[in-house]
């Protein structure tokens, strides 16, 4: 089924176990339960498919589009998803241990109650989504973008952040105990030389983001999310990262001459 136009396409529960499905048109079909075991979906346009409760832990999925994909429940461990479009996925309580996810786009995905533990997120965006009491121990999250996102109760003991950006991003009641967070974006900075009262906002259009590329944020301009957001939006996001109620240890590494905030908890 290589290259078949299976728009809406109602296959829930089908079994379609070693089926070859380059590149097939698959958006909004309806795949729950479907048993996709070594099925190769590279190329797939499953954007807004409805896979509750799948396993594609042998499944080939290279190249493919997940875009507001609905795989509640499912089993994506181990999978290799590298460069894939998971924008507005919903991956609430799927199992992702040990899945590569690395440069992925997943901005405004739910991720919420997922397990990640071991996964690999490095360079991967996810603005604008949904991580509350994800499990995303001993993952890999180097150079990811996470502006805006919400991480309340997370597990990232173990993490690696090198260099993360989580401005705007809640963490409160998070899991950083032995976390390294060196070169991680926590304080939203302004550009060099700014006068003592700089303030984003009063800056709007042109000016706003030409202020933004100025600073350690600057990556944030080119993720198209970002750019369409209207500034109604994106200048109430422009903050610190919320640390209350964090976890931390002797083993966590803050950010050179970051401020342990006094909310933190010191927790062996």
């Amino acid at each position: 089924m290589s290259g078949a136009h299976l728009v809406q396409t109602n296959l829930e529960s089908a079994d379609l176990q070693k089926a070859l499905l380059l590149g097939a048109n698959l958006e909004n079909a309806i795949l729950r339960n479907a048993k996709l075991g070594q099925a190769d979906l590279r190329g797939a346009n499953l954007r807004a498919a409805s896979m509750e409760r799948v396993d594609l832990t042998t499944a080939s999925m290279l190249g493919v589009n997940l875009n507001s994909a609905n795989l509640i429940g499912g089993n994506l461990s181990g999978l290799n998803l590298s460069g894939v479009e998971l924008d507005r996925a919903n991956l609430s309580g799927t199992n992702l241990t040990a899945t590569n996810l690395s440069g992925a786009s997943a901005n405004y995905a739910n991720f919420s109650g997922a397990n990640l533990a071991g996964s690999n997120m490095s360079g991967t965006w996810l603005n604008l989504g949904t991580l509350v009491g994800a499990d995303l121990s001993q993952s890999n999250l180097s150079g990811a973008t996470i502006f805006g996102t919400d991480l309340t109760g997370a597990n990232l003991s173990g993490a690696q952040l090198h260099g993360v950006l989580l401005i705007g991003s809640n963490l409160s009641g998070a899991d950083l105990r032995g976390a390294d967070l060196t070169g991680a974006v926590i304080v939203l900075p302004v550009p060099a030389e700014s006068a003592p009262d700089f303030s984003y906002d009063t800056l709007t259009g042109p000016e706003l983001r030409r202020a933004l590329a100025q600073t350690d944020i600057a990556r944030l301009i080119y993720d198209p999310v970002i750019r369409e957001l209207p500034e109604s939006r994106l200048k109430p996001l422009l903050k610190d990262t919320q640390l209350q109620g964090v976890l931390y240890n002797d083993s966590t590494i803050w950010p050179t001459g970051f401020e342990i905030p006094s909310s933190a908890i010191f927790q062996e």
